[in-house]
């Protein structure tokens, strides 16, 4: 295993897991002598308002690797769709890609860069716009968005419409 993300991630309690599970809820409770963390690099993506899997059931599960890295969201028990995060994840991932592998160079190739919120592409950041503090739309899908809404002509109108 090279590397794991957990997306709203927890420690289960069932009984047939593997016995490292359980050397690391003994070392969660504070045996000193059954101490255990994992080598594999792990990212973890922790929403604050999870209900589901509190932040707290999360961070349990990242101390039980050495060097966990976090990336936090505003939302709730979901995978977040916006530029900074996307950028999280493909960074990460591409620290254990192949020199050939498109992720490699992932880092400085995603930089300059917006996800659209529709189409999913990476675009130029100067080939869109910002609906909201994560939303960013290619040029393309925010034309085709709002052909479908004609009785709204302006930007204005538009902005106000989702405040």
């Amino acid at each position: 295993l090279s590397f794991a993300i957990s997306v709203g991630g927890y420690v289960s309690w069932d009984q047939e897991l593997p016995a490292w599970a359980w050397r690391s809820w003994q070392w969660r409770e504070g045996d000193p002598t059954a101490p255990w963390e994992s080598n594999v690099p792990t990212l973890h993506i922790i929403g604050v308002r999870d209900y589901i899997s509190p932040p707290r059931e999360s961070l349990w599960a990242a101390a039980m690797f050495k060097k966990p890295v976090l990336v936090w969201h505003w939302g709730g028990h979901r995978t977040p769709f916006h530029t900074a995060f996307a950028r999280e994840v493909v960074c990460f991932m591409g620290r254990f890609a192949g020199a050939r592998s498109a992720l490699a160079a992932a880092g400085a190739i995603v930089a300059g860069l917006e996800v659209c919120s529709s189409c999913a592409l990476w675009h130029d950041e100067r080939t869109g716009r910002r609906a909201d503090a994560e939303r960013w739309f290619c040029d393309r899908c925010w034309e085709l968005w709002r052909s479908r809404w004609p009785e709204w002509d302006s930007d204005e109108e538009i902005e106000a419409s989702q405040a």
